[in-house]
C-alpha cells in the first residue's frame, strides 16, 4: 500500500520525529504543554484544598498537515 494514495495516516501527538518520517505524518498537535499547565493548576488546587466538583478541561488543538495525508497536496 502506498501512503497517501491507498491509505492515509494520522498520528497524535506531534512529536518532532513526526516530520521526518517517510513519508511526514500528518499528526493533531493536543497542545501539551496547555494541558499540562491547567492540570498541574487543578492539582495545587486540590493539594490546597479544593473540595468543589470534579472539573473537566478540554483543550484546543491544532492539524498539522504534512505528505502522509491527501491534505498536505
Amino acid at each position: 500500500m502506498r501512503v497517501p494514495d491507498d491509505v492515509q495516516v494520522v498520528g497524535f501527538d506531534n512529536v518532532p520525529e513526526a516530520k521526518y518520517s517517510v513519508p511526514a505524518l500528518t499528526t493533531i498537535d493536543p497542545h501539551i504543554d496547555d494541558y499540562a499547565k491547567h492540570a498541574v493548576d487543578m492539582l495545587i488546587d486540590r493539594i490546597e484544598g479544593y473540595s468543589g466538583p470534579a472539573r473537566t478541561y478540554t483543550t484546543d488543538f491544532t492539524l498539522v498537515e504534512r505528505a502522509s495525508t491527501r491534505l498536505a497536496h
